[in-house]
């Protein structure tokens, strides 16, 4: 998968922190409310529809929007396409069971996951689709609200186009995220340079040109302890009651606080990459299915690979760099030099030894050269590395000589 930031600029999101004040929060309350609301019922409608042997969409629930807005004032007062929106939500929870369900009579273990109705903590956010002048004087501007305090702490890019803009309250505070549509601008940095990038859990990236390998934040892991003392207290506090509100509350802040560290650790890291290599490659992991491994899955989770990947993917796009995906197949247990695949090579071995040709390296750059001279290869139609060798290496594991420093012999002088 190759992802060329000079051919296509995505959709990128900014998201900024906003403070309404009291009137303009309770009308946020209430729209947010509303359109839950409007999703249980409109949930509820389909699944009797669905019992009557009727069909019924969301271009039949949009029609009856107007008549429960005139019917009911405390609808009129939110946006019409606000509403809309909540009902595109439903329509695309039923897509995606339905995709799920052809999935699995294919044969893929996954669960359809019925839409389910939602509780007033579990849908917190709202969308308005519309192009609008959201941004006024470095404060948000949203429909029928009008000008909102807001921490704009970085500009829009240039030519921006923002398309829609989504509302949601988090545990810390309210945040408006922006999505919009920018032109490509960029060229690229240092045109010629080029990288291969390892992820993995002892270093979270190794890179191929000799740089030294970055080790993990390790932020949950850090706040472990204090995230285990506060949902001891919350198990213990009586459901319903205002004190385990205010305990659920602060233990929402601590892991927003982890998210947030975690966010800003990364965009720097993924942005200071892009601006330094005009090639950049990366393994193509699976990491929903590497975290079903339950020994690994907390550290794989505090890694975060696939959130920074997708922000390396943005990084990339905004300095005109490129951003090549290739198969991890095979990239550890395969010398950089010769080809060798060292098939007896375990997890537990971090040094990475060819019986052919005597290469002892770091396991994680060996295979940082690795990706990398895939990457360099990406536009061939099938690209592997290595050679097959006989069952020997798979079965049985050889025993590795240890290798021994060189000495140089003494030299004497002569009279």
């Amino acid at each position: 998968m190759i992802s060329n930031g000079r051919s296509k600029m995505p959709d990128l999101t900014y998201q900024y922190r906003f403070y309404p004040f009291g009137e303009q929060a309770e009308m946020l309350e209430r729209w947010i409310d509303c359109c839950r609301k409007l999703y249980n019922v409109a949930l509820e409608q389909r699944k009797w529809a669905r019992q009557a042997g009727r069909k019924i969409g969301y271009p039949e629930q949009q029609k009856e929007l107007t008549e429960l807005r005139a019917a009911l004032p405390e609808y009129e007062e939110v946006p019409a396409h606000v509403l809309q929106n909540a009902l595109l939500r439903l329509d695309r929870a039923f897509e995606n069971f339905f995709r799920r369900c052809r999935e699995r009579k294919v044969g893929k273990k996954i669960k359809p996951g019925f839409p389910r109705f939602k509780a007033h903590d579990r849908y917190r956010s709202l969308t308005c689709p519309d192009p609008y002048r959201y941004i006024r004087k470095g404060d948000l501007n949203f429909p029928k609200l009008g000008r909102i305090r807001m921490e704009m702490h970085r500009p829009l890019p240039d030519g921006a186009t923002v398309k829609t803009c989504t509302i949601s309250k988090k545990v810390d505070g309210w945040y408006a995220s922006l999505s919009m549509e920018v032109p490509v601008t960029a060229k690229p940095v240092r045109p010629g340079e080029a990288v291969g990038i390892d992820v993995g859990l002892t270093n979270l990236l190794a890179f191929s040109n000799g740089d030294p390998s970055i080790e993990p934040p390790k932020f949950l892991r850090k706040a472990e302890h204090k995230l285990k003392r506060a949902q001891r207290i919350l198990s213990r506090r009586k459901k319903g009651s205002n004190r385990r509100r205010i305990q659920r509350e602060r233990v929402g802040t601590l892991h927003c606080r982890i998210a947030h560290q975690r966010d800003d650790f990364q965009w720097k890291l993924a942005t200071n990459l892009a601006r330094r290599f005009s090639l950049i490659a990366v393994e193509d992991l699976s990491v929903k299915g590497m975290l079903r491994n339950h020994r690994l899955a907390k550290s794989i989770a505090d890694a975060a690979w696939f959130s920074f990947d997708k922000k390396l993917g943005h990084a990339v796009v905004k300095t005109g760099s490129r951003l090549i995906r290739v198969d991890a197949r095979n990239t550890t247990k395969t010398c950089s030099v010769c080809g060798w695949i060292v098939e007896s090579m375990t997890l537990g071995d971090r040094v990475f030894w060819c019986e052919k040709c005597g290469l002892v390296l770091d396991r994680d750059v060996n295979a940082a050269k690795n990706i990398l001279k895939l990457g360099l290869r990406a536009d061939s139609p099938e690209v592997t590395l290595g050679e097959t060798r006989p069952s020997v290496f798979r079965y049985r594991r050889k025993a590795r000589p240890v290798v021994e420093p060189r000495t140089v012999p003494e030299t004497r002088d002569v009279a």
